[in-house]
């Protein structure tokens, strides 16, 4: 991890309730399957090699949220174009996609994190 991302794993550890776990450089692969039909390997393909920063999930394990932890990199013409794919996989996915830039208030981001875990 680099230094922002330590940061605010450190913050966000701090803050969340004991009973939920943060798993750092997700591979999203793992956490979300491609939907069968035309096209599967293509899908597959695409989300493979894709990872988010941070994965929150339950005490059963189950994923809660996701989290991309934005740096000025992500203003480079390719990072918008995964930013927005990740975006999508995790909409179709039903699962929420938080991202916090670099540079922003890293409590206010975990307060809307919060919020998503119900705490």
């Amino acid at each position: 991890m680099n230094r922002s991302e330590s940061a605010f794993f450190f913050e966000l550890q701090r803050q969340i309730p004991s009973n939920y776990f943060i798993f750092p450089k997700m591979r999203i692969a793992d956490i979300i399957d491609a939907t069968d039909g035309y096209g599967l390997q293509y899908r597959k393909n695409k989300i493979l090699p894709k990872h988010i920063d941070f994965l929150i999930c339950n005490s059963y394990f189950n994923p809660v949220v996701a989290i991309e932890l934005n740096g000025s990199s992500h203003n480079r013409p390719d990072r918008i174009e995964r930013d927005n794919l990740v975006s999508e996989i995790f909409k179709v996915a039903n699962l929420p996609l938080e991202i916090v830039n670099v540079g922003a208030d890293f409590n206010q981001s975990i307060a809307r994190i919060k919020t998503i875990l119900y705490v």
